[in-house]
């Protein structure tokens, strides 16, 4: 069985999934939340690490909306954001991300890689310990 997957959904092709089987595959944007499988429950640590890729997401969105402008703040991503994507599995903590501005323009930033963009935060509003660290190119890695 042959199939393509293009930016607008799935494509058919001769021999492959119609349109309506295609579609009732799940999708990588419903695909469950990571689990820990030795207890079969969700595994905070990781649900705050994927949070924080699609933080990461929801900011080159709006530098690319926004002719590379950054945000100021985390307000301004509500239009991107779900309601609770600011809260953090791991500590509980309802304003569980510091978003830290790295410039103004997305494209001046050097090194991207290197340049920290959001902070896991504790239940006292200070950066986790040890905790999550977004980079400006949308990796994720435990602070240093």
């Amino acid at each position: 069985m042959f199939g393509l997957i293009v930016a607008g959904g799935p494509l058919a092709l001769a021999g492959g999934p119609t349109t309506q089987e295609a579609s009732t595959q799940p999708s990588p944007a419903t695909q469950p939340v990571p689990r820990d499988p030795a207890e079969g429950a969700p595994n905070p640590v990781k649900q705050s690490a994927a949070k924080l890729r699609l933080l990461g997401q929801a900011v080159m969105m709006f530098a690319n909306d926004n002719k590379g402008k950054l945000p100021a703040d985390l307000s301004q991503l509500s239009a991107y954001l779900g309601a609770t994507m600011l809260e953090n599995p791991r500590t509980g903590a309802e304003h569980g991300y510091e978003y830290v501005k790295p410039g103004e323009k997305i494209h001046k930033i050097r090194s991207p890689q290197d340049v920290p963009m959001a902070y896991e935060l504790d239940k006292d509003g200070k950066r986790l310990e040890g905790g999550w660290v977004l980079y400006v190119d949308g990796h994720v890695a435990v602070a240093r």
